[in-house]
């Protein structure tokens, strides 16, 4: 499979598995060089995206403030 079906496909499989705030941070997430980053180092080096998300959320109110005291 081509890198853009690897990765379609496992870039619809998270959002599918995202509640509705989630879905949308992460569709706003999705920049060129992210895709670039997993294109040309990634999938040389681990040949497939098995257990890599596209996203680390925190949950903890210490940091979620810290976050937003920080944008």
């Amino acid at each position: 499979m081509s890198y853009e079906g690897v990765f379609n496909s496992w870039y619809d499989n998270h959002l599918k598995r995202r509640d509705d705030e989630n879905k949308r941070r992460l569709a706003e997430g999705k920049s060129h060089e992210g895709k670039l980053f997993l294109q040309k180092v990634w999938r040389p080096a681990f040949t497939q995206f098995d257990h890599l998300h596209p996203e680390y959320e925190l949950d903890h109110p210490v940091i979620d403030g810290w976050n937003a005291a920080t944008r």
